[in-house]
């Protein structure tokens, strides 16, 4: 029926609220898990600039769901399955990508026992697609059909990116807007949690490695903003070609929740293996520093800049 009374949407908040709790998929990192609630039932949104570690992000996540029983799947409709897959090796054996490439291609049987160790370990409940050109309504039916085959609730939902998916109109921004839309009318029918990964605008901050402390900078239609229940942003303050050996940290903001509070902070990153983990004390002084320096800098390039206009 079109419409529901409030007797129904009573029974229905009293099954929410008993199963509020264990309906919240947490991503493992305790300090933004408190924050933080991503929960069934919800469409919510993940920014960063391009290469800024969204997928690697997904992929912890994934892997922390997977070992706590949460059966999920993984929508990669940007990065092909061997890239996501030497990434998977990257992670476990610590070496980078060329490197893990020519691991598996040298040490064929020693790469399989890895792989094995990892599908049991890491990725048990994990289930991946790469399927290009599919629309949120194939998604729906291919979660389904995962439900018929695993004999159990996909409770978790990562699609990287809202671009890739397929839609009816020519326009860019009115195709994101509407399947933003049936996306969180998906998550609702299907009670899983979708995390959807978002490209930034163009000039979103003055540079990649500036800090994300707004939903504006969501590419496409403001619809993409309205639908997302948690809109959570990344960014790494050493991701720049003048900083490498700075690229240690990443840091995460709560940009939209209607579940609480805006919130910022920041994590160790280790790039080559994809981990992010909580600061010591030690690192978070360190990334004061650094802050302090990026900032000097910017602004004597700024003063030289205005010298040599002079």
């Amino acid at each position: 029926k079109p419409f529901v009374q409030f007797d129904e949407m009573f029974d229905d908040l009293v099954k929410f609220s008993q199963d509020f709790e264990k309906n919240i998929i947490k991503t493992g990192l305790i300090q933004l898990d408190e924050k933080l609630i991503l929960t069934t039932s919800t469409l919510n949104g993940l920014l960063g600039q391009p290469g800024a570690g969204k997928t690697t992000m997904a992929m912890n996540y994934l892997k922390n769901t997977s070992k706590n029983g949460i059966p999920s799947v993984f929508f990669s409709l940007d990065m092909g399955k061997p890239i996501v897959t030497a990434k998977i090796i990257q992670q476990k054996i610590g070496l980078d990508f060329i490197q893990s490439l020519n691991y598996v291609k040298t040490q064929p049987e020693e790469a399989k026992l890895l792989a094995k160790s990892i599908m049991e370990e890491d990725y048990a409940n994990v289930n991946f697609t790469f399927k290009a050109g599919l629309t949120a309504g194939d998604m729906k039916e291919m979660i389904k059909q995962q439900e018929q085959v695993i004999g159990n609730k996909v409770k978790l939902v990562i699609v990287d990116y809202l671009e890739c998916i397929a839609g009816p109109y020519g326009d860019q921004t009115a195709n994101t807007g509407f399947i933003a839309n049936l996306l969180k009318d998906l998550a609702n029918e299907l009670e899983v949690c979708i995390l959807l990964l978002l490209q930034t605008q163009k000039h979103s901050t003055p540079e990649v490695s500036d800090p994300l402390l707004s939903l504006k900078g969501v590419k496409g239609s403001s619809i993409i903003e309205q639908s997302c229940t948690t809109i959570l942003t990344l960014w790494r303050e050493g991701y720049s070609p003048k900083y490498t050996d700075d690229d240690r940290y990443i840091s995460f903001a709560i940009v939209k929740n209607r579940f609480g509070s805006l919130w910022s902070g920041d994590f160790s990153w280790n790039g080559v293996k994809g981990e992010i983990t909580s600061l010591t004390e030690e690192q978070q002084y360190e990334l004061k520093l650094f802050k302090k320096r990026k900032k000097e800098d910017k602004n004597q390039e700024i003063m030289d800049a205005n010298k040599a206009w002079e």
